[in-house]
Formats: structure tokens, C-alpha cells, sequence
């Protein structure tokens, strides 16, 4: 560095806080991805079993160098202990269709939470819900099943990560 410098010296966090300014005057964040990460943060719950995504049919097009055609998305979720969340997207004239399969099948209720709100639906026996009318956008899906699952637990609440649609 040059020990010749006229003036004050200039702190880190004066760069960095000036280069903020900058960045938010030249390419400001869109609104709605600032309103999708403060959600993430309010969906995350302490008493719920965070489902993460380990599956994704539109990475794995995108990775073979392909374009989706108008093919349904499937897309799978797990959480520790055995429990996973086969999702199935299409879109209709109404919004986004979206199929759900628990695996083991337990019965509850599936809540669809997404830009426009969200949709609560009764989870079958086996498993299955359907919920129509979704936004494109972020969406997550929380889940309360009952009966006993693998471990013996009567209720079990599982929160997907974040998904865009």
C-alpha cells in the first residue's frame, strides 16, 4: 500500500456500505424475490420437520441440455426418518395444478402456500391431495399428518423448502 496517502483513512465498512448504495441505485433487488427471502425466513418453523428437496425433474432437463415441452414437474422432498413428499406440477388455465403423494401414506391436511395466498387441502388415507389455482412463483407446502408413522409418532408436521413454480 502507499504510506504517502493525504487524508483519512478509509474504513472496510465505508467501502462496503458505499458499494451497497451503489448496487441498490444501479441494479436494485426486485421486489417480489425480496418479499420470497423474508418469507423463507417466516416459513421456517422450529416444531416442524424441514422437507428438503432431493429431486427435480426441471434441474435434471436443464442438465441434459433439454427444454420442457409442457411436461408435468415432478419433484421429491424428504425428511429425516423416511418420510417423503412426491409433488407433480402442471399449469392449467386457472393457475398451477399441483398433485401431492406421501410417502408412507398417512392422512392430514396439506396447506399450499404461495404468492396469491394459499390453498388448504385434506390429505387422503394413502396420502394423496390435489390443490388447483396456484401462482407461479414461491411456494411451499406444509403438511400435518396423523396416525403413527414408522417411529411410532401420532402427528407429524413437515414444511417443504422453497420451491419456485
Amino acid at each position: 500500500m502507499d504510506d504517502d496517502r493525504k487524508g483519512s483513512d478509509v474504513s472496510d465498512e465505508i467501502i462496503l456500505a458505499n458499494l451497497r448504495v451503489a448496487a441498490a441505485v444501479r441494479e436494485p433487488v426486485p421486489a417480489s424475490v425480496l418479499r420470497a427471502a423474508r418469507d423463507a425466513f417466516a416459513w421456517r418453523l422450529i416444531d416442524a420437520e424441514l422437507a428438503e428437496l432431493v429431486a427435480d425433474s426441471a434441474l435434471e432437463l436443464a442438465y441434459a441440455g433439454t427444454r420442457g415441452g409442457g411436461e408435468p414437474r415432478l419433484v421429491t422432498f424428504e425428511v429425516p426418518g423416511g418420510t417423503a413428499l412426491e409433488l407433480e406440477t402442471c399449469l392449467n388455465g386457472r393457475g398451477i395444478r399441483l398433485v401431492g403423494q406421501v410417502i408412507p401414506g398417512r392422512p392430514g391436511t396439506a396447506e399450499v402456500q404461495h404468492g396469491g395466498g394459499s390453498v388448504a387441502v385434506a390429505v387422503d388415507e394413502v396420502g394423496r391431495f390435489a390443490a388447483h389455482g396456484i401462482c407461479p412463483g414461491p411456494m411451499r407446502v406444509r403438511l400435518r399428518l396423523t396416525g403413527p408413522d414408522a417411529r411410532g409418532n401420532l402427528e407429524l408436521e413437515i414444511v417443504t423448502a422453497s420451491l419456485t413454480l
